[in-house]
């Protein structure tokens, strides 16, 4: 499977094609996101329910300081995210004040915050498979400088042994 050419965006944009491990040996669980080339976007978009409108922003500081310690600060239409290895690790209704957000979590960005991407697109869960739960997104990635592409990405989330099993079946 081929990776598809990505739009330049001046920082790092979280949940690019990659395994990402729990920092904590205690929490097995990880993330795998996947690029889908668009004979398989076609395909999964068959399956599962109806999709979820999803309007995702991403931060970070001039430096890209979160991304490189592989955290993410999103805004949800509802919710404030921190991601930590693409695993949501903590969650604040949007309402909460974002100072407050980056106190619990530990965040100390190295300058002011401004949006680096954002998503517009659906959500479609898949379900639950083998201790596997499975999520198409697609939609359109815009960058912070206005150039967009579609995306479509499978993001499997689950305990680590489960999740190596599911990817070395499909490989």
């Amino acid at each position: 499977m081929t990776t598809p050419a990505r739009a330049r965006t001046p920082c790092r944009v979280p949940s690019a094609a990659s395994a990402a491990a729990s920092a904590d040996a205690r929490d097995p669980e990880i993330a795998l996101t996947l690029d889908l080339p668009p004979a398989m976007r076609r395909r999964l978009a068959l399956r599962g329910g109806e999709a979820e409108r999803q309007r995702i922003v991403w931060y970070d500081d001039a430096r890209s300081s979160l991304a490189a310690r592989n955290l993410a600060l999103a805004e949800s239409e509802t919710s404030w995210l921190v991601l930590a290895d693409g695993i949501v690790r903590l969650a604040m209704p949007r309402r909460a004040a974002l100072a407050t957000l980056c106190a619990e979590a530990g965040l100390s960005p190295a300058g002011p915050l401004r949006v680096c991407a954002r998503f517009e697109g659906g959500g479609r869960d898949l379900g639950r498979s083998g201790g596997v739960h499975r999520m198409l997104w697609q939609g359109r990635l815009i960058t912070a400088d206005g150039a967009s592409q579609p995306i479509a990405r499978l993001v499997l989330h689950g305990m680590a042994e489960k999740l190596a099993i599911a990817a070395l079946a499909a490989a």
